[in-house]
């Protein structure tokens, strides 16, 4: 399925879903970031950037779009250019529930990736502003690659707020993943398992969240299905924190740092990716 086609389904099915007559919110954020690869004798770096549009229409409907491009520079010479597509339309009519549904289209010049393309839906229950929990199913198809695999994978996750004052408050949130693979493309395994945290400290303007993951991935879908691992690679964890500062009403600036452990299909040694990224959101 093409990118083009994606978009022109998810845009249909949220034009009959949302009626006429309902206020509509309107945001949009840029971003760009940077990847070091250290200890790798196959990638050097890699540059990314992006736009996310988010269009909440009423109280039940929303719609995010995001369109990303990735530069990847390896150690031959060599340069892979991807493109990414995801499509999210979330569902508040069943509330205290949140219905999502999504699909994420990546097309480049790596042919093995070229074309492969991602299913998701999930259920999420809030509870007022105190826990929630939910549950997300992944369905990643890769058809070029040698042999041809389904990447299977539920995330299913919980959070509450740990302290409230009066402008300030503290959340944290687990998230556990199981991925599956239905051919072992050279990995010595097909099924992986890896659990992440969130602390998240919100005080006025300001936010400081610290993250860390421990297990394995493969192929994994992070950030609730805008994020696709494509590449065959063993992901070991990683860590990382983001701060952002609200710039007035409407804008919001957040920059981003983390660092993954990995090792490349049939190489035993560990690579660190160091990542930094900055994002900037207004609210029309």
């Amino acid at each position: 399925m093409k990118r083009a086609e994606i978009l022109l389904i998810v845009s249909a099915f949220v034009a009959v879903a949302c009626p006429a007559g309902e206020k509509t919110r309107l945001d949009a954020a840029v971003y760009g970031g940077a990847v070091d690869y250290k200890h790798s004798d196959i990638k050097d770096d890699a540059h990314v950037s992006g736009i996310y549009l988010y269009l909440g229409h009423g109280l039940n409907h929303l719609l995010e779009m995001e369109v990303d491009r990735l530069t990847i520079d390896y150690s031959n010479a060599d340069v892979v250019r991807q493109w990414d597509l995801t499509t999210v339309y979330s569902h508040f009519g069943l509330w205290p529930w949140r219905l999502r549904l999504g699909a994420h289209a990546i097309s480049g010049d790596d042919d093995v990736t070229d074309g492969a393309w991602t299913a998701f839906l999930g259920a999420h229950y809030q509870h007022e502003q105190t826990w929630g929990a939910g549950i997300d199913g992944y369905l990643t198809t890769y058809d070029q690659y040698p042999p041809s695999f389904l990447a299977q994978q539920v995330t299913v996750h919980a959070g509450m707020t740990l302290w409230r004052g009066w402008d300030h408050r503290v959340q944290g949130e687990v998230r556990g993943h199981w991925i599956h693979l239905d051919n072992d493309v050279g990995l010595g395994q097909k099924t992986f398992l890896s659990v992440e945290e969130h602390l998240t400290l919100l005080a006025g303007a300001w936010s400081l969240s610290g993250f860390m993951w421990q297990g394995e991935q493969a192929f994994a879908v992070r950030g609730d299905g805008f994020v696709v691992y494509s590449v065959a690679e063993e992901h070991t964890g990683g860590f990382g924190i983001a701060l952002s500062r609200s710039l007035g009403r409407r804008d919001t600036l957040e920059l981003r740092v983390s660092r993954e452990t990995f090792r490349h299909l049939g190489l035993s040694s560990t690579v660190h990716a160091d990542s930094i990224s900055l994002l900037f959101r207004h609210t029309f």
